[in-house]
C-alpha cells in the first residue's frame, strides 16, 4: 500500500512526500526493487537529486540484472545527467528487448538530445 500512495503521490507532483514514502520502504525493505526504480524515476524526472537517482537504479540492476524496465529509467536518468552516450545505450538495449510506446518515446528523446534528428524521427 505504501508503494501505490508513494506513486498516487508522484502522479501528484508531490514529489518531496513520495520520496519519502519509497524512502521509508526502503529503509524497511532494502532490496524493494521497485521502490528503488520508482524512486530513482521520481528523482531524475521531479526536480530530485540525479546523482542520488543514478545511485538507487545501479542497485536495482545489481540486484535484478539488465531487466528493460529498470535500463529504460537508467537510460532517463542518464538524459537528467546529460549523458546522452550513456543513455542512449541503456534505452537503444531497453527498446530491443520490449519495445513499447513509452521506450520508443525516451529512446527517441534520447537521439534528440544527442542532436540525431533523422534517428529520433526514424524511432
Amino acid at each position: 500500500l505504501q508503494l501505490q500512495l508513494a506513486d498516487l503521490l508522484d502522479r501528484r507532483g508531490q514529489y518531496p512526500e513520495a520520496a519519502r514514502i519509497y524512502r521509508d520502504v526502503l529503509a524497511r525493505e532494502p532490496n524493494n526493487f521497485l521502490a528503488m526504480n520508482n524512486l530513482a524515476w521520481m528523482l531524475a524526472h521531479g526536480g530530485g537529486n540525479a546523482r542520488e537517482a543514478l545511485e538507487q537504479i545501479e542497485k536495482a540492476l545489481a540486484g535484478m540484472g539488465r531487466r528493460p524496465d529498470l535500463l529504460d529509467t537508467r537510460g532517463m536518468v542518464h538524459l537528467a545527467l546529460k549523458d546522452t552516450a550513456s543513455a542512449l545505450a541503456d534505452l537503444k538495449e531497453a527498446a530491443a528487448d520490449g519495445t513499447s510506446p513509452q521506450r520508443l518515446f525516451h529512446l527517441a528523446r534520447a537521439h534528440h538530445e544527442a542532436r540525431d534528428r533523422e534517428a529520433a524521427r526514424a524511432t
